[in-house]
C-alpha cells in the first residue's frame, strides 16, 4: 500500500467516525441523544387576561425577521396562531405583562434565538412546573398543546403535529408536581430552525417553568472544526514537518 491510499484511509477513518451532528455530554450519535445532558430553561409570566402562544423559533427565519410575523398577524404567518417569540421583550406593563426569561446562567434569549438561525437544534425532552401568576402551583397549563410547524417559501405553513401535555398526568399526579414528556418516545420532531417552530400556550394569569433537554445539533462550525481537526492529525502522522502530497 502506497502513502497517498495511508494517507487517504487515515483520513476516512477519522472523519467517517465524526459524523454531521454535534453533541454535547460526550454523546457521539443521534441514538444517544437523550442523554446529552444539556438544557434551555425558561420562566414564561403570562399576567396578562388572555391565553398567549410562545413560539420557539430563531430569531431570523427564512431569511427574514419573524417578529412581525408573529406578534402582529402579519400576512405571510396568517395561518399560524398570532403570538409572541421567547426572545422578544416584554408585553405590555408589569405586573400585567408577558414575560420570557432565561433560568440558566449566562444563556441569554435573544442569543439563543441568534444561535437557532445557524444551528438546527432538537428538543428531546419537555419538564414543566405550573403556577398561577402569584406562585401559587396550579395545573391548567398541562391541559394545553404542544404543536410544531414547518415553514417553506414554497408552501403555506405546515402543521407537523400536537402533542397534548394532560395524557401524561397520572391519577396521583398533583399540580404541584413537575410535568415531564419524553418527546422522542412520543414521535415528536421538536425542531428549531429556520424553517422549524413548535409553539406553546401559557393560560392568563399563569406562569411555567420550562426545562428543556437539548440533543442533536447540526453546528456548521463545530463539524468544520472536527473536519481541520482530523486533517491535521493525519498530516502529523504521516509526513515529517513541512512535507506535503497532493493527496
Amino acid at each position: 500500500m502506497n502513502k497517498e491510499t495511508r494517507v487517504k484511509q487515515t483520513l476516512m477513518k477519522k472523519t467517517s467516525n465524526q459524523g454531521l451532528l454535534s453533541f454535547a455530554g460526550g454523546v457521539k450519535n443521534v441514538i444517544g441523544a437523550r442523554k446529552t445532558g444539556s438544557t434551555i430553561r425558561f420562566e414564561v409570566a403570562n399576567g396578562t387576561e388572555t391565553d398567549e402562544v410562545i413560539y420557539f423559533a430563531p430569531s431570523v427565519l427564512l431569511g427574514g425577521n419573524p417578529t412581525a410575523g408573529f406578534i402582529d398577524g402579519s400576512q405571510e404567518f396568517q395561518r399560524m396562531p398570532q403570538g409572541s417569540l421567547f426572545s422578544t421583550a416584554a408585553k405590555g406593563e408589569a405586573p400585567n405583562a408577558l414575560t420570557v426569561k432565561s433560568l440558566n446562567h449566562a444563556q441569554e434569549k435573544t442569543f439563543l434565538a441568534s444561535h437557532f438561525s445557524i444551528e438546527p437544534t432538537q428538543i428531546t425532552k419537555i419538564a414543566m412546573r405550573s403556577f398561577a401568576i402569584d406562585g401559587v402551583p396550579e395545573n391548567t397549563n398541562y391541559g394545553n398543546d404542544i404543536t410544531g410547524y414547518f415553514l417553506s417559501p414554497f408552501k403555506e405553513p405546515l402543521r407537523k403535529g400536537s402533542l397534548n401535555f394532560s395524557q401524561f398526568q397520572g391519577p396521583k399526579d398533583t399540580s404541584t408536581e413537575m410535568l415531564t414528556v419524553d418527546l422522542v418516545d412520543q414521535n415528536f420532531d421538536a425542531l428549531i430552525s429556520q424553517q422549524d417552530v413548535f409553539a406553546m400556550t401559557i393560560n392568563a394569569k399563569t406562569k411555567m417553568t420550562i426545562t428543556m433537554s437539548v440533543g442533536a445539533r447540526l453546528s456548521q462550525p463545530e463539524l468544520f472544526h472536527r473536519m481541520v481537526k482530523a486533517g491535521s492529525e493525519t498530516i502529523r502522522e504521516h509526513f515529517a514537518p513541512g512535507e506535503d502530497c497532493h493527496c
